[in-house]
């Protein structure tokens, strides 16, 4: 069992989709009930978040874990847009530049087929479909 504080900021104060309380931080994501992953510029933000730290000070951290937080940057966060070999580019502005296709496969599918639909009334569709209904 989980100390009471590290349950509580897993499952509150570091979850970027939730309200802040009273923590801004969004380390974590939940991705569904109970479980979290690393939190990924792009991912579902409360708004009251959105200016929270989403990694540690790498100063903060004891020198066994900074190889942690390199993984996070070089690793996880390396298909962040300009992430990747630029020195001056922010990871505070990867949160802003994060495309959210690639954190949800099912968002890059927005826009595939619209030339089938390009003519087509959504609402004269329908009632097409449901001619000869009862």
């Amino acid at each position: 069992m989980h100390a009471p504080s590290v349950q509580a900021h897993v499952s509150v104060h570091c979850v970027a989709g939730k309200k802040p309380q009273p923590n801004r931080m969004k380390m974590l994501t939940e991705t569904s009930r109970g479980r979290r992953r690393l939190y990924r510029p792009g991912d579902d933000c409360h708004p009251g978040r959105l200016s929270g730290a989403s990694f540690p000070d790498r100063e903060a951290l004891p020198p066994a874990c900074r190889e942690l937080l390199d993984w996070y940057h070089q690793d996880y966060l390396a298909s962040a847009s300009g992430a990747a070999g630029d020195p001056e580019y922010s990871l505070r502005e990867a949160d802003m530049a994060w495309p959210v296709a690639a954190a949800d496969p099912i968002l890059a599918l927005e826009g595939s087929g619209r030339e089938i639909w390009a003519n087509e009334d959504a609402d004269a569709y329908v009632s097409r479909l449901r001619e000869g209904w009862e």
